[in-house]
């Protein structure tokens, strides 16, 4: 009895080395989460319900090393534009939210000066390659490509 306990437990400890995550084709893993660029140029809100049709949302930087791992792999896919995330202030001017869970930013990047807000119409968080992907608001209507953020899935 003894025995078979200790190769169970030794089994399921190298079951437990051997989980893999992943991310489905065409997606990009950091960390926890597989993200994806899509170059196709379309308005913020539409780029959110075309990144659910594909299995994620429009990417949530709320931790530095989300900051970070977005930033490399836009550089990484050598991304010459601009870029949507899922960031905005749409519910309350000046309120910044991520719309995955509606939770205010914590953590942030804006360029200098920004969030600005011209004319109050400037309203979702684009990640804008000039600035080497800082943040700016930038008007919800601008099309532009964006990034979907999936969770990575385990394999053994």
């Amino acid at each position: 009895m003894m025995l078979s306990s200790i190769f169970s437990a030794t089994s399921l400890l190298c079951l437990a080395h051997s989980v893999v995550a992943v991310c489905p084709d065409g997606w990009t893993k950091y960390d926890t989460s597989c993200y994806a660029l899509y170059q196709g140029k379309t308005a913020w809100i539409e780029a959110g319900s075309l990144c659910r049709e594909f299995g994620g949302n429009l990417a949530t930087l709320n931790t530095t090393d989300k900051v970070k791992n977005v930033k490399a792999f836009l550089n990484n896919v050598n991304h010459k534009a601009s870029a949507w995330v899922g960031g905005s202030d749409l519910r309350s001017e000046g309120m910044w939210v991520w719309d995955i869970d509606q939770a205010s930013f914590t953590n942030t990047d804006w360029y200098p000066g920004q969030p600005d807000s011209k004319a109050g119409e400037e309203d979702c968080l684009l990640l804008s390659q000039p600035s080497g992907y800082q943040w700016h608001d930038a008007p919800c209507t601008y099309k532009e490509g964006y990034v979907c953020e999936r969770r990575s899935t385990n394999t053994i």
